[in-house]
């Protein structure tokens, strides 16, 4: 009964206010109108910018993510790794035993979600026109080492907006 009680508790708050800027519009226009806005603001505008905030800084929801964890090895791409949907790909023993090889036939990765993280690798051998090893359109990079890539712009690595490169090599 306790729920029910906040929902009607909280339906009759806002039917009494709407109910005293729909008076006090009636009286005075510009001061029920500015009410009215200032009410749309702090009931709707600003616990929705919270409501933001948290789904993207909170901790326990940025582990609850899309996680993929790369064994150690050498994995030879045959075409670009895209990162999408704010995935992040953690090589489990670091970069020198975890490397993305783009055979000097591909680039190596393209990452376009500013919540795509890149964590381990050594990236090499890539070829492309943007980024030979790394076109970072958004997301981060961290702890990856560079090398031996070919690009036209930036030959190991390309950021655009939205882009990270961290203790990278």
């Amino acid at each position: 009964w306790l729920f029910f009680y906040g929902i009607a508790s909280s339906l009759f708050r806002v039917f009494v206010c709407v109910g005293i800027l729909f008076f006090i519009a009636d009286r005075y226009f510009f001061l029920g109108t500015l009410l009215a806005a200032w009410a749309i603001v702090a009931w709707g505008v600003i616990p929705f910018g919270r409501l933001v905030q948290y789904l993207l800084t909170h901790p326990e929801l940025d582990r609850a993510r899309a996680r993929v964890l790369v064994s150690n090895g050498v994995y030879r791409l045959a075409a670009t790794l895209t990162l999408t949907n704010g995935i992040r790909i953690e090589s489990v023993a670091g970069p020198d035993v975890t490397t993305l090889d783009g055979l000097n036939a591909t680039g190596c990765v393209y990452s376009s979600n500013s919540s795509n993280i890149l964590d381990g690798f050594t990236i090499r051998r890539g070829l492309a026109t943007n980024g030979g090893g790394l076109l970072l359109r958004g997301g981060t990079a961290r702890n990856c080492i560079l090398t031996g890539n070919t690009a036209t712009n930036g030959g190991g690595v390309y950021l655009s907006s939205n882009a990270v490169l961290s203790s990278c090599l």
